[in-house]
């Protein structure tokens, strides 16, 4: 926004804000959201999407695998860092497929019906996302977040 007024051509923000400014924007003051015309062009919304899962979500789990590798599988990990992972790149897969945007708790259930092997993890990533503190991970949950994320991304990048 520029003096009050939106200016999509003076920022450049990604394309996920623009969609969803325009699709769920609320208006406190002035014209319906939808109507600013600030939605991203959908090419630009996909391969933004599909860019983010190969240049930022491939290497993080590269990374992670090699730091989880030498730790005992039943060590605890952060349910915030478990809960993350699991339910993050399913949004992008969904916007990569459907142009929808969608939440991370929706998420937990997208991701399941594409990848059933991993519903115990996304729905306890789920619960956990939604308050449940009786949830817990552990380096075994970590490692099986990773092999869930790369999956994900070479279905959106196959899509």
């Amino acid at each position: 926004m520029v003096n009050g007024e939106f200016r999509p051509d003076r920022a450049q923000p990604d394309p996920v804000l623009w969609a969803t400014l325009d699709r769920h924007g609320v208006t406190i003051r002035g014209p319906e959201a939808s109507t600013l015309g600030v939605g991203p062009d959908p090419d630009w919304l996909r391969s933004w999407n599909v860019e983010n899962l190969e240049s930022y979500w491939r290497p993080l789990v590269a990374r992670t695998r090699l730091g989880l590798a030498d730790l005992d599988p039943g060590s605890p990990l952060p349910a915030s860092a478990v809960v993350w992972g699991a339910l993050g790149p399913g949004r992008l897969h969904r916007t990569i497929t459907t142009g929808e945007i969608i939440s991370k708790t929706a998420s937990a259930d997208h991701t399941a019906s594409l990848l059933p092997s991993y519903a115990s993890l996304l729905e306890r990533a789920k619960a956990s996302r939604l308050g449940d503190a009786s949830v817990t991970f552990d380096v075994a949950d970590g490692l099986a977040g990773c092999d869930l994320i790369d999956a994900v991304i070479d279905l959106a990048t196959d899509a």
